[in-house]
């Protein structure tokens, strides 16, 4: 769905990934000198379906006021005022659609119905914007039930007869305004779909309409729901329609909406038009996201896809603040246009920057996983539409929230708003790391063994004993580090030329950028082989009690000696390998094979 503020998720596979936050303005200033008041009819086409009771987040009881029906009511009134004030030569109708019933028990059928409200029995004419605001219009007794296409029907026959007062206007200027809460109550969601088609040719062909679709409430914004089906019938076959479909899925998004479809109209009418200036993008991460940079250089602000250029930046950035999470302040971002600079009409601008789990996502990870090994995430999932395009990994799949809140401040003349951005989640990433060992050339015993350490700085990681040719089970890594390796070495052996190669354990090439001398980077969501390489080149030596051991490190210098290598007992580690030692007394902790990386 084609939306005025999106933000969603890429997984870059290596334990990062990239958010971006988009805006898109619907609408552009004008120093038309035009002071003609042009006629306009508006129809208002409102769904008072059961759930028009609820809260925006569903709860069925609401406090006095913050119903979506209470909401709506008030954007409405407001808005129509508001064209009053301006003088505008407006007229307004409208009609509810609802559902009923008839029959008890399990013989009840449920079905549709719409009303309309405005203009009364009694009416003369529609009423004008001029005049009192006419409750009758508000939504008082949602009931049962949504069937748009009964209210698209009524509202294209009110808009076809129009206004007693522009009869016969050439330059009339006609707008419906269609809201709705949820989903259908037709059992197949394309076949309610199919009959508001039919109401949408019919509307079609009236020419020069202006169409606003409002998806209340989340419930309404299913990616591959009626609103979405609406959309894109409309962009292909009805031409002679204009058409908005604005997303209000939270309390803060109702007036932002209802002052854009103000504007849209005030745009038509008066000689004076705006644009949105005085953005401001802002972004706090929630307590399991982090970024993986706070250089300002390393966000991208984009016009469309394309990073702006130095000259476009200029123009349109005011800042670029980033702070790092420290005690009770979170991590944020505030990305500050320039208050004069105004969003071009339709063009997506965003901005993206790179984010990284935090310690707490680890930590929560394991403490929910022990509870509940099938919900690591303690019931967390993505909002809808949260994926970047290619990615699957954020809607409606379980994971940490990225922000604890995101927001768009704007302005368009001299009214102002805020948008909240929609909750991608991300995922902990197990990499995955195997030791092998690799004796060049001519080898020795097929029996001896090899003593492989893993290091996270000063302290052991892991250690796993293995044979020429043998590979250690998997050893999990949930983070970023950077492990360096060593060995404990029979005596006849010393490290080969190249000691250690990296490779993918997938396509088995070797993995550019990750070994620096002993040091190996491992990241989430890798799968590495690391091959240990040695040769055999010491010479033998004898011994007549077994109580005499000698040790190496594999140095040509130090061949061996009798003091034993530093680490001969190793600390408790996360995994190690299962030995027999035989005569050279190492201290090693079993490697269990970890089933759920196998």
């Amino acid at each position: 769905m084609n939306r005025i503020i999106k933000k969603y998720i890429k997984d870059n596979g290596n334990g990062t990934y990239d958010l971006t936050l988009n805006v898109r303005s619907t609408v552009e200033s004008s120093n038309s000198t035009t002071t003609e008041k042009i006629p306009v009819d508006i129809v208002f086409v409102l769904d008072e379906s059961e759930s028009m009771k609820y809260s925006m987040s569903g709860n069925k009881n609401p406090a006095e006021g913050k119903s979506r029906k209470d909401i709506v009511n008030a954007a409405i009134e407001k808005m129509i005022h508001n064209l009053g004030l301006k003088g505008c030569d407006a007229r307004y109708a409208g009609v509810h659609f609802y559902g009923t019933s008839t029959g008890l028990g399990n013989k009840i059928k449920y079905f549709g119905e719409v009303a309309q409200v405005l203009p009364a029995v009694t009416d003369k004419d529609w009423p004008s914007v001029t005049g009192n605001y006419r409750t009758e219009l508000n939504i008082e007794n949602p009931v049962l039930g949504t069937y748009p296409y009964l209210g698209l029907e009524k509202a294209i026959e009110l808009l076809g007869t129009g206004s007693t007062a522009h009869q016969g206007a050439e330059n009339l200027k006609r707008y419906i305004v269609f809201l709705t809460d949820g989903e259908p109550s037709e059992d197949d969601e394309k076949e309610e779909a199919t009959k508001s088609k039919v109401q949408l040719e019919k509307l079609n062909k009236l020419g020069d309409v202006t169409f606003f679709a409002i998806g209340y409430s989340q419930d309404a914004l299913s990616e591959d729901g009626y609103l979405y089906i609406i959309e894109n019938y409309m962009k292909t076959s009805t031409p002679n329609i204009k058409t908005n479909f604005l997303p209000a899925a939270g309390e803060g998004d109702t007036d932002p909406v209802f002052n854009a479809i103000e504007n849209e109209i005030l745009n038509t009418l008066q000689k004076n038009t705006y644009g949105v200036t005085g953005v401001t993008i802002t972004d706090e991460l929630s307590d399991y996201a982090d970024f993986v940079t706070t250089d300002p250089s390393k966000v991208t602000i984009a016009i469309n896809g394309k990073a702006m250029t130095a000259e476009e930046y200029g123009k349109a950035v005011s800042s670029i603040a980033i702070s790092e999470r420290t005690g009770e302040a979170p991590a944020k971002i505030v990305v500050t246009f320039k208050a004069d600079y105004e969003l071009k009409k339709d063009a997506v601008y965003s901005v993206t920057f790179g984010v990284k789990l935090t310690d707490r996502a680890y930590q929560d990870y394991a403490a929910n996983t022990a509870v509940n090994p099938d919900d690591p995430y303690g019931g967390i999932t993505g909002d809808r539409g949260t994926d970047a395009p290619g990615n699957d990994t954020s809607s409606g799949k379980p994971g940490f929230h990225t922000n604890a809140e995101a927001t768009l401040q704007y302005s368009v003349g001299t009214s102002h708003g805020t948008l909240e951005y929609d909750h991608p989640v991300l995922q902990v990433s197990v990499g995955k790391v195997r030791l092998t060992k690799i004796v060049d050339g001519a080898a020795g015993d097929p029996e001896d063994q090899f003593l492989i350490h893993m290091y996270q700085g000063d302290s052991s990681y892991t250690s796993a004993a293995l044979k020429n040719g043998e590979i250690s089970p998997y050893i999990p890594v949930t983070k970023s580090g950077v492990f360096r390796i060593d060995e404990s070495v029979p005596m006849e052996y010393r490290k080969a030329g190249t000691f250690l190669v990296v490779k993918d354990a997938k396509s088995g090439n070797v993995a550019d950028g990750r070994l620096n001398g002993t040091e190996v980077t491992v990241n989430p969501g890798d799968d590495l082989l690391i091959e240990v390489h040695n040769e055999f080149g010491h010479k033998p030596y004898f011994h007549a009690a077994a109580a005499v051991t000698n040790y190496t490190n594999g140095s040509a210098e130090v061949p061996f000696n009798q003091e034993g290598p530093v680490n001969t007992s190793l600390p408790e580690s996360p995994v190690a390998a299962a030995v027999d030692p035989g005569e050279r007394r190492v201290a090693i902790k079993i490697l269990e094979e970890d089933e759920r990386l196998a």
